[in-house]
């Protein structure tokens, strides 16, 4: 059954002095300054493209999550100074030393390294370059590695050139036990001049976004010493629907796996919520119930699973119920997809959008593109759902794509992933 379930050193002066009411990448900043600074001949910049050898990796599938991987090409573990499955993270935090080799995609006259720290700097003891006759010349040293001030850093280490020889890889050794908790590198590039390596930033450019409230626990009304999940407020902002798991209340019992229940608006001036009630039945079973979305005028209710005519449920599929003449709810009628199949047995999110014509959902399919993708279909001739069809590459990834919510412009998508960084294990 289912349930729900930048290129600036740790020192610089100028990331300091950013404002601390509202945060500006050092990315920014950096362009800010380049803006005003004379012209100079192109910059020729190179990101690791191949790993060649390394002492160890948190995740041995290569190309996984913390793999050596993760640090080829520009850097993209972003936010930086956060723990992230995009950069190479070393197995053992007490290990004395670890080395990582890379090569370039094109050899280069040299005359700048960059190590991008991801998280936990203050490891690296030594840097060395690798000369197309693979000869090492070593361009970095630090006796004394240990925790800086900052929670990321892009080491930028420069020399004079070296015209007898042209870079084409770099060898970078760390002592992770000088540096408490895990270490992760992003990104290793080379330069052919001494000017800030410039890189683009994957990060939303600061705003001036706000909240006209803080965040206030919605209390007793709905929360209790029983878990409540999956919260879908109605479109006029005054009742909430949730799934509360495992409660002696639910139809079935302790053993119900859980049950919807709603809570109403008292009062709009204050925020005042009334007691929650249980659905009850035809909506609440003794299996897993749960609502993924509400019809713009809250008389619909799109619920996870297949409601059997016997009562029971299925996890093959997503049902409607509709309000009744009463004010209670209808039977919930299965919809009808073509083709529907999900390979994970435990997760499911479905949204309809506000035209009721449009079905977005994160199932695992055989030709997905990772675990949870999402998929759109559509409303049919004699009510059936048209076959899903995936979103692509630009929206689905490797790992967890889902919780899928179309704006009422039936344009804006927002969802959850736990595959493009941010600032925890989904955002």
């Amino acid at each position: 059954m289912l349930t729900f379930r930048f290129c600036l050193t740790h020192t610089s002066p100028l990331w300091r002095a950013a404002s601390p009411a509202r945060w500006v990448s050092p990315l920014l900043l950096l362009a800010a300054w380049l803006g005003n600074a004379p012209a100079t001949r192109a910059q020729q910049v190179q990101w690791a493209a191949k790993v060649i050898s390394v002492t160890s990796q948190r995740n041995e599938k290569k190309g996984g999550d913390y793999s050596p991987e993760k640090l080829l090409g520009k850097p993209d573990a972003i936010p930086e100074g956060n723990d992230n499955t995009r950069a190479w993270t070393p197995v053992k935090e007490d290990s004395k030393k670890e080395v990582i080799e890379v090569r370039f995609g094109k050899s280069l006259p040299c005359k700048q390294v960059v190590v991008v720290e991801n998280f936990n700097p203050g490891s690296v003891t030594k840097v060395e370059l690798v000369d197309t006759r693979d000869k090492r010349h070593t361009v970095y040293t630090n006796p004394t590695p240990g925790p800086l001030p900052d929670a990321f850093r892009v080491l930028s280490v420069k020399f004079e050139l070296d015209n007898s020889y042209r870079a084409v890889g770099v060898i970078v050794t760390l002592n992770p036990a000088a540096v408490p908790g895990p270490q992760q590198i992003d990104a290793i590039g080379i330069a052919d001049t001494q000017e800030p390596v410039v890189m683009r930033s994957v990060t939303a450019q600061a705003t001036d976004i706000k909240f006209d409230t803080t965040m206030v626990n919605i209390g007793p009304c709905a929360n209790t010493k029983y878990t409540e999940v999956r919260p879908i407020l109605a479109s006029d902002g005054k009742t909430l629907f949730f799934a509360r798991q495992e409660s002696p209340d639910n139809v079935g019992g302790r053993n119900d796996g859980q049950d919807v229940w709603s809570c109403k608006l008292k009062t709009e001036a204050d925020q005042e919520w009334a007691d929650a009630k249980n659905l009850g039945k035809p909506v609440n079973t003794s299996g897993p119930n749960g609502v993924a979305s509400v019809s713009a005028d809250g008389h619909m209710l799109l619920l996870i699973n297949k409601y059997q005519p016997d009562g029971s449920v299925s996890p093959d599929g997503a049902s409607v119920s509709t309000r009744t003449k009463t004010g209670g709810w209808s039977f919930p009628k299965p919809l009808n997809i073509l083709d529907f199949q999900n390979k994970n047995e435990n997760q499911v999110d479905f949204f309809m959008a506000n035209s009721g014509r449009t079905l977005l959902m994160a199932v695992e399919r055989t030709e997905g593109l990772g675990e949870l993708d999402l998929y759109v279909s559509f409303l049919q001739q004699f009510g059936i759902w048209s076959k899903p069809l995936s979103l692509g590459a630009n929206v689905n990834t490797k790992g967890n794509d889902f919780a899928p919510f179309l704006a009422s412009d039936d344009k804006t998508l927002y969802f959850a992933t736990d595959a493009r960084g941010g600032y925890g294990k989904t955002d």
